[in-house]
């Protein structure tokens, strides 16, 4: 199997080239002419190929991905595997009314129609997009990484792994059947304003101690999580932490959050530079383990 990726590959990409077999200079040859068009040469294509690819910023990200993908497959690669750590657009996945786009949808059908015949992700937001994709989609679990850091910080203390909504259950689940102590979950129902804003409603489930964790598949905005703090605050909690995969941290989000957790885990499936982890004491999880033995086939 021969590995191909995008340019400038991240800190995550590097190391799952180094675990999988590959190069840190892919045999895939990018020019960006002054017009801002792609220019893609691709080089030593085999039969099986893997492509590291990228959703985030989702433009020109995904548009590469596919390009790469349908270029391997027209040079003759068959079994292509897409490998897409964070991904994009998940959050759309149902119609909400007419005329609505269902954009994760669209991206599984054109990773299939460029040739893919698998892809890997890790914890999608929503299982509906594996459902609903037409090739092999396999969801790579990293809860037993993420919660390594919270083993001794919890160890026989009182607390509640907390569900900001009702999506995210079976997470808040996963993770604390991978602790141990004495602990609560609970979720909420969600609802959002006419404006987007996000709402806490009823919770359900039943509060542990004064420590609440929050576990969620990514943080984008912060709303969500920080309204669910606002509601924990009037159960009683004090101490706030906070688990996510994806830290995508739009606008003002890391400095918002920052000041409420005392301890924030993420994953390396969109890149942090040293700078923003040591100013907010992020604790930065390394993915490529996990996702190198899904797409060996080892996992």
């Amino acid at each position: 199997m021969r590995t191909y990726c995008l340019p400038d590959p991240s800190s995550l990409e590097r190391r799952l080239l180094r675990r999988i077999g590959g190069s840190v200079s892919s045999p895939a040859r990018w020019k960006v002419f002054p017009n801002g068009e792609d220019f893609l040469r691709v080089e030593k294509v085999v039969s099986r190929v893997c492509v590291l690819g990228r959703t985030a910023p989702p433009g020109d990200n995904l548009f590469r991905t596919l390009l790469l993908t349908d270029t391997l497959r027209r040079a003759g690669a068959r079994r292509m595997t897409l490998v897409i750590p964070y991904f994009g657009y998940a959050r759309q996945d149902r119609v909400g009314r007419r005329g609505d786009a269902l954009t994760s949808s669209f991206i599984t059908s054109a990773c299939a129609a460029v040739g893919a015949a698998r892809l890997v992700t890790l914890d999608l937001h929503s299982d509906r997009v594996r459902q609903d994709s037409p090739i092999v989609l396999e969801n790579v679990s990293l809860w037993p990484e993420l919660t390594r850091p919270f083993r001794r910080d919890l160890a026989g203390r009182e607390h509640t792994i907390v569900a900001p909504d009702g999506g995210s259950r079976h997470r808040a689940r996963e993770f604390a059947g991978l602790l141990s102590g004495r602990s609560g979950s609970l979720w909420f129902d969600k609802t959002r304003d006419r404006t987007g804003r996000v709402r806490c409603g009823r919770h359900h489930g039943t509060p542990v101690g004064q420590t609440a964790v929050i576990v969620d598949d990514q943080i984008d905005t912060g709303g969500t999580v920080l309204e669910a703090v606002h509601r924990l605050k009037r159960l009683g909690f004090r101490r706030f932490m906070l688990c996510v995969t994806h830290p995508l941290f739009s606008g003002d989000a890391l400095r918002r959050v920052g000041r409420v957790f005392e301890k924030l885990v993420v994953s390396d499936s969109l890149p942090l530079s040293p700078g923003i982890r040591r100013q907010y004491g992020i604790t930065v999880i390394d993915a490529s383990g996990p996702l190198a033995a899904a797409i060996l086939g080892q996992r």
